[in-house]
């Protein structure tokens, strides 16, 4: 590393690879994807690996040890429910990869004379460089040692060469013959007044006949400096690294610097990049999350020098029929856009859907006439897309919001039969219950994170379709952002809520037989249906809250909408407009319209759905 050449070679390498983004995402469906902020490892790779290090010097400190060792080995830190949450590096000269009787393979990590570290294969992460196995890579400074000594001697030379600065490489001839003395005080003259690189190019005063002749060559002569820029290029070829990139321009041009920067992108640092996502995926990802979950290098910001030149080329694709808006968008790593408009297909000069049969041109007594109506319904059919946009999206994050309640009851269940061991063997429900509330007093901050967490990647899918239906900003004000945690804050009090007082009633009501086996019932049924019945509803309630806030916020009224399987009690608020403030529901009320068997008792006012467990009407925008 002493070597500027292979100095700078590293540098470049961390540097670049350190300073990207790197993203874990969730795939939502086949198109659309969320950044999952909330698993650990996106905090990992994002921000910092480990309490020691951020991300960028974990990794700078992995490519370096690619580079210069082959192989770059980190320990795996998981949290309780097996997530990766820290990576801790460990040094590639002190770590080997070995087998046991078994043939599984397993790390062995030297610490000190005779005491060693076994780690399972499982708990490192290792990056192996080029190399012949598939296992293990190729040191780089091992294969270039003979080019390294090289470049390494003539920075010696060049050192000494300059360091005795005297720079005369000439014979100072005497007519006759000096003596001892004469001798040792020519030298000190010349050593003193003229050796060192600040004496350098002084007049001589020769003296007695004396004359002086040139022969030393110069180092240009010597082709001293062509050897040291075939150095840069020797190297750059054992870094795959094009020349300008180790300072080297003179052969770079403003006509070719522009695609040298596109070519390291492509040759040079993508393949390290893909190598670095797919080991994370393979070994800091659980089988099950890597169904869904992935992360990702991304590389866009570095070609961001040819951004006008990409543009112009998708321009012209996109107003001949080559690609459309959802297609541009992919390539620029961008979630499509909702409704049939992004894939639609442009045809020139009249830029209309080219799957649309030609449209007759109407009579020119009829085009005033039509462009009033056209105004009239575009509103009604942009809300009619917005609702299905909204549905769609709310099938796709059912999953999501299953997978949340599971997270949820993982940690409740346990929490709950320990208070339920410790209180319920002597059927002390009293204690039960207190420490019950001080359990759900704890637990429910993360409640209240998976519940956030949750409702803003929701928030970030449904706000853009319902400003877009309103004709509004899609940019998320401050205002949402609160609105969000005030939902949030209300999903986990209800949930709470009704956790505890469940639970209450089951120990309550079984005091007398054995309230311990009750309450492991109940959890049961807990993990059967709540992840089913929370997703059901969060889904329903978030979004159309979110849709709701988009159209007060926009100066537009609600009205309920119900779809093809409605109860009495949807089907008469069907149609019914409300402004902010109001509800359609108001809390109190026993609600029981035409057709209802038993009337619907509202204990909290309803301003948009669900208006019922298993209601799944919507809402939409109305002037």
């Amino acid at each position: 590393m002493n070597y500027s050449v292979v100095f700078n070679a590293v540098a470049i390498y961390g540097g670049t690879i350190g300073s990207l983004p790197w993203i874990l995402y969730k795939r939502i469906d086949e198109k659309n994807k969320v950044r999952w902020v909330d698993h650990p490892l996106y905090n990992c790779l994002h921000n910092q690996a480990n309490s020691e290090m951020t991300s960028l010097v974990w990794r700078e400190l992995s490519m370096n040890h690619l580079l210069l060792q082959g192989n770059a080995y980190s320990q795996i830190i998981r949290d309780g429910a097996g997530r990766t949450k820290e990576l801790w590096p460990l040094d590639p000269a002190l770590t080997d990869i070995k087998r046991d009787d078994t043939g599984k393979i397993f790390y062995e990590l030297r610490i000190s004379a005779g005491k060693n570290e076994i780690f399972p294969v499982e708990n490192i992460l290792h990056i192996p460089g080029l190399g012949y196995d598939g296992r293990q890579g190729y040191s780089v400074l091992t294969l270039a040692r003979e080019s390294l000594g090289l470049g390494l001697g003539m920075e010696t030379f060049q050192a000494r060469f300059y360091g005795a600065g005297t720079n005369l490489g000439a014979i100072f001839q005497h007519p006759g013959k000096l003596s001892e003395t004469a001798h040792q005080s020519l030298v000190k003259d010349l050593t003193e007044k003229y050796a060192g690189l600040s004496k350098s190019h002084r007049a001589i005063v020769l003296e007695e006949g004396m004359e002086y002749k040139k022969v030393g060559m110069p180092l240009q002569d010597a082709q001293f400096l062509g050897s040291k820029l075939f150095q840069i290029l020797e190297f750059c070829r054992w870094f795959n690294l094009s020349a300008y990139k180790l300072k080297d321009y003179s052969n770079a041009t403003f006509s070719n610097i522009e695609h040298l920067a596109i070519e390291f992108v492509q040759d040079s640092i993508r393949p390290w990049a893909v190598r670095f996502e797919q080991h994370v995926n393979w070994k800091c990802l659980k089988n099950d999350e890597r169904k869904v979950l992935f992360n990702e290098i991304l590389l866009d910001g570095l070609l961001r020098g040819d951004i006008e030149s990409r543009n112009k080329a998708l321009s012209v694709q996109r107003l001949n029929g080559a690609i459309s808006a959802n297609e541009w968008r992919a390539i620029e790593n961008r979630n499509p856009l909702e409704g049939p408009a992004g894939d639609a297909i442009w045809r020139p000069l009249n830029m209309v859907d080219a799957n649309a049969p030609p449209a007759e041109k109407p009579a020119n007594d009829k085009v005033e006439e039509e462009l009033e109506e056209k105004k009239l319904v575009n509103f009604e059919l942009r809300a009619l897309r917005a609702i299905k946009s909204r549905r769609r999206m709310a099938e796709a994050f059912k999953p999501l919001y299953r997978n949340m309640e599971k997270e949820i009851l993982a940690k409740e269940r346990p929490g709950i039969l320990k208070i339920a061991k410790k209180t319920l063997t002597q059927r002390d429900t009293g204690d039960f219950i207190f420490e019950l509330d001080k359990f759900y007093k704890k637990f429910r901050k993360f409640i209240f994170n998976q519940f956030a967490g949750m409702n803003n990647e929701y928030g970030n899918a449904i706000y853009p379709i319902a400003a877009e239906e309103v004709n509004a900003d899609s940019e998320q004000t401050a205002e949402f952002a609160v609105y969000l945690n005030e939902f949030a804050d209300h999903s986990t009090n209800r949930y709470v809520e009704s956790s505890r007082g469940q639970l209450k009633q089951v120990v309550l009501k079984h005091r007398e037989n054995d309230p311990a086996k009750a309450v492991e019932k109940r959890l049961d049924e807990w993990d059967e249906r709540r992840p089913d019945k929370v997703a059901n509803r969060e889904v329903i309630d978030v979004g159309s809250g979110i849709a709701q806030f988009v159209y007060y916020d926009a100066g537009f009224r609600t009205v309920w909408v119900t779809f093809d399987k409605s109860c009495p009690y949807c089907e008469s608020l069907n149609n019914k407009v409300i402004s902010r403030g109001m509800n359609f529901i108001n809390a109190g009320q026993s609600f029981q319209p035409e057709g209802a068997e038993t009337p619907l008792i509202v204990t909290q006012g309803i301003s948009h759905p669900q208006a019922h467990q298993n209601c799944d009407c919507g809402i939409s925008a109305v002037l």
